[in-house]
């Protein structure tokens, strides 16, 4: 019996409780289309390779016209229908029939598109269809051509690996009638590339596992960790600075918690950029921020300068961008990672360059919440109020991010009836969520209670010494461990001398 969760997508229904032509999976797909896409998907339209029917020909000439919002008010299956067939009465069957029919153009369309993109798999292709065919001289053509290709890139990254052996293994296989004895080809470089492939996909699995096992309560069985890790070593990373700097990424889990290892790892991957594609670069990213999202909370050593060059890093190598968007949560995350480093002019250049192009349906949020962030920077914290009204989420740990930006504000505003509703709201959160193990929900409720006496102690009404929440602040694992001690260094500089 399988357990497996069914994720049932439904389309939107309008107040009459009839489908949304607007919001059809059909209208959908069109507008991811850029202008040159939807050009080049009108001559896939109008081929009859792809398309023998005349009428969806003209249901899509119809809707092109309405491209790219598909917003006007007469956009209607009614009003469609009463264009294609004048004569006629409205029939649901009839649209439903052709907008199915479009929608399977544009989905092959879209698949056709991403397979010429992809270089390696077109060619490959025709590689397997001369061989499939038997013409051995194209075959050898072709294959020649596209081991060229791989050679001359200067990626040596996880996927060089994996398309290197599987075109050995095509050659050696074809080979085999030529050379059924193996004397002019063998398995050795096969097995060596599949290795290469094996350990740094493994490992770099590992590592984004170990960072879920720690932040999540996930139950992931490592136990060929050491097995990787000493397979690595003692090959000596098989000659592969792909392997080596997984291999490097997988040991800064065992918790050394120094920002020397760090910044190594920071300048080793910098030094070797031009040998990895942008997706290879951001998994290595990826696991320096996972990696000291996990030391912040175990020790007190301030990482912000780490974060912001690992962030810098990231932009300069036009890391953030997909499709020519931003993702909203590497948008605010870097804009962050900027600020803790107090690189503000950074952020303000940062907030400028990707503002309009922030992904998703709360893109505006996204904004002024860092808008906000910035204001609190500049203590102009009415205006970040301002920005922060207009920032609402869903998820859990966007909510928190909001909410410790209040938190913040009200500590700085004196409000402390404003700090400690906040407060609560945040804990309401996260007991009602259950989405974060103890290893996050415990360093923020220190935070909390912490901040509340520090602020109480800035109003005069607690008894505590400083000392004493600095000692707690040192010694406890507590979320913005840096913002705390600047703020308890703030009351000890207003402490009278005796």
């Amino acid at each position: 019996m399988s357990h497996k969760k069914n994720i049932k997508i439904t389309e939107d229904k309008d107040q009459a409780g009839t489908d949304n032509f607007q919001k059809s999976s059909l209208i959908k797909l069109l507008r991811l289309f850029s202008g040159n896409e939807m050009k080049e998907f009108e001559k896939f339209v109008y081929s009859p390779f792809h398309n023998n029917r005349s009428e969806v020909v003209r249901y899509f000439e119809i809707l092109k016209k309405y491209y790219p919002d598909f917003t006007i008010k007469e956009l209607t299956k009614e009003f469609i229908f009463s264009r294609l067939y004048p004569t006629s009465e409205y029939r649901d069957d009839v649209m439903r029939r052709l907008s199915s029919n479009l929608l399977k153009l544009g989905e092959e369309f879209a698949a056709y598109t991403n397979f010429r993109n992809d270089k390696y798999r077109y060619e490959k292709s025709i590689l397997d269809f001369f061989r499939s065919k038997g013409a051995d001289k194209f075959f050898l053509r072709q294959y020649e051509k596209i081991k060229s290709q791989i050679e001359e890139q200067t990626f040596r990254d996880t996927e060089y690996y994996y398309r290197s052996g599987e075109l050995d293994e095509l050659f050696r296989t074809f080979m085999m009638k030529y050379d059924p004895n193996y004397r002019k080809v063998s398995f050795k470089t096969q097995i060596d590339l599949q290795w290469k492939y094996v350990l740094s996909s493994m490992m770099r699995l590992y590592g984004f596992a170990e960072y879920e096992k720690y932040f999540h309560n996930k139950n992931y069985e490592l136990k060929f960790k050491d097995v990787l890790l000493n397979l690595a070593e003692d090959s000596g990373f098989l000659n592969s600075k792909t392997v080596e700097i997984y291999y490097l990424l997988l040991k800064l889990y065992e918790g050394s918690q120094t920002g020397g290892d760090i910044r190594k790892l920071i300048e080793t991957i910098d030094d070797l950029s031009e040998c990895f594609e942008k997706s290879e670069l951001f998994q290595f990213y990826i696991h320096l921020f996972n990696y000291i999202n996990i030391c912040k909370l175990k020790s007190d050593k301030d990482f912000s300068s780490e974060e912001f060059e690992i962030a810098r890093k990231m932009s300069e190598n036009d890391l953030l961008l997909h499709n020519g968007k931003i993702d909203p949560g590497w948008f605010r995350g870097i804009f962050s990672k900027a600020v803790n480093a107090e690189e503000l002019e950074f952020a303000g250049e940062f907030i400028e360059k990707f503002k309009n192009v922030v992904d998703g349906a709360e893109s505006e949020s996204v904004v002024n919440h860092v808008y906000a962030n910035l204001e609190i920077q500049k203590k102009n914290y009415e205006s970040a109020l301002k920005y922060l009204e207009k920032a609402a989420y869903l998820h859990l740990n966007d909510k928190w991010s909001v909410k410790n930006m209040y938190l913040t504000i009200y500590y700085e505003l004196n409000d402390y009836e404003g700090f400690i509703n906040t407060s609560d709201s945040i804990k309401h959160l996260i007991k009602e969520s259950g989405q974060w193990s103890d290893n996050m929900i415990i360093p923020i409720r220190n935070f909390l209670n912490i901040s509340a006496r520090l602020l109480r102690k800035k109003l005069g009404e607690e008894e505590i010494s400083l000392d004493e929440i600095k000692h707690r602040t040192l010694n406890s694992n507590v979320r913005a461990r840096k913002w705390l001690l600047k703020k308890i260094e703030e009351l000890e500089k207003m402490q009278p001398t005796v």
